[in-house]
């Protein structure tokens, strides 16, 4: 299934700053970065702050943010995969949407569809929320 090739690879780092950009398009956000080194003190394990919303939640409030997503990249074949997020409050520290979006096949142009599929998920709840 060659899971982990270079293409592969460089398509689910592409994802984050895809989202990111999806989702100041959509609405009026901002967008606050927490630096690699801080996210990778907090994920103590693969997957660790996806399964730990509280904890998650705790890394968001350090960073003065209201919201927090955190999302992962589930391929299960190499003829699909998932892209999967949560939706934290910081305030409250619980998930409270949660998201997938199938990805059928391994091209940019899917990738890109996926990701704007997630994003007006996420702002069709936060706007909800308002």
């Amino acid at each position: 299934m060659l899971p982990n090739t270079p293409q592969e690879i460089l398509r689910t780092a592409s994802i984050s700053p895809l989202l990111e950009q999806a989702i100041s398009e959509i609405g009026d956000y901002d967008i606050i970065h927490i630096k690699l080194d801080d996210q990778q003190a907090a994920n103590s394990s693969f997957g660790y702050l996806f399964h730990f919303s509280d904890l998650a939640a705790q890394l968001g409030e350090q960073q003065g943010a209201d919201w927090i997503v955190v999302s992962q990249h589930s391929k299960p074949s190499f003829l699909f995969s998932y892209l999967i997020a949560h939706v934290i409050n910081v305030k409250t520290q619980t998930l409270v949407a949660s998201y997938d979006i199938e990805l059928k096949g391994n091209h940019e142009k899917v990738t890109q569809r996926a990701v704007k599929a997630l994003a007006n998920k996420i702002h069709t709840f936060l706007e909800r929320q308002l």
